[in-house]
């Protein structure tokens, strides 16, 4: 098994624009929300990654993709 891990630190947008963002990307995605909106956890229907974005100012966020990939399936 492999897992991948990006981390992306953004200092002009909240968390909260991202996550606005990626649902009209995707409108099937699940948003989980923890400690004040200070985390937020998207994830797809079918569990394939997860996209954890963490707040890091007023208006800057780190954006954390974690996947895991099976060669050979």
């Amino acid at each position: 098994y492999l897992s991948t891990i990006v981390v992306t630190a953004i200092n002009n947008q909240s968390c909260n624009d991202i996550t606005v963002l990626k649902i009209k990307e995707d409108p099937e995605l699940k948003a989980s929300t923890y400690s004040d909106d200070n985390y937020t956890i998207l994830t797809p229907i079918d569990n394939s990654y997860q996209i954890i974005l963490t707040t890091s100012g007023e208006r800057s966020c780190t954006m954390t993709e974690t996947r895991m990939l099976w060669p050979g399936r």
